[in-house]
C-alpha cells in the first residue's frame, strides 16, 4: 500500500513512473487519496515510514492507534513516536538495507512467534 499526493515541490515524494512500475510488478497497491483510511490502516501488518524529515506524524499516530507496529526512520518527528524494538523499528535516515533488514525482522518476528504482528491495547507493542 502506499501514499502518494501530485506534490511536485516535495523532493522526497514518490514519482509517479516509480508507483506506475510498483503497480504493474505489484510491488505496490495504490489506493489513491483518502481522507479516512481506517480501512487501509487494518488491512496492515505494520506501517512504514522511511521518512527524511516529519513533525509529528499523522501516519505513525494512525497506526499505532490501531495497535500496529511501526517501521521508521531515525528523524524528529518519528523517533520520539516510538521505542526501537518495542513499537517498530527505527533505521538510519536513507539508510535502504537497514530498512528492508528491519522489514525482513519484522516479517520474521510476527511469523516466529505465530502472531499477527498486532499490538494488544495497554501492552505496549511488546511483541515485537
Amino acid at each position: 500500500m502506499a501514499s502518494w499526493r501530485d506534490d511536485h515541490s516535495n523532493p522526497a515524494m514518490v514519482r509517479e513512473e516509480d508507483l506506475c512500475f510498483g503497480q504493474k510488478n505489484k510491488t505496490v497497491i495504490y489506493h489513491g487519496f483518502k481522507d479516512d483510511i481506517k480501512k487501509y490502516i487494518s488491512l496492515s501488518d505494520c506501517i512504514v515510514l522511511p521518512s527524511y524529515r516529519e513533525g509529528m506524524s499523522r501516519s505513525i499516530t494512525e497506526g499505532m492507534s490501531m495497535g500496529k507496529p511501526i517501521i521508521t526512520t531515525d528523524t524528529a518527528g518519528c523517533r520520539e513516536a516510538i521505542e526501537n524494538n518495542i513499537h517498530g523499528y527505527i533505521v538510519p535516515i536513507k539508510d535502504i538495507d537497514n530498512l528492508a533488514l528491519a522489514m525482513e525482522n519484522y516479517h520474521y518476528a510476527i511469523r516466529s512467534k505465530n502472531g499477527n504482528g498486532q499490538c494488544r491495547k495497554n501492552q505496549g507493542c511488546k511483541r515485537i
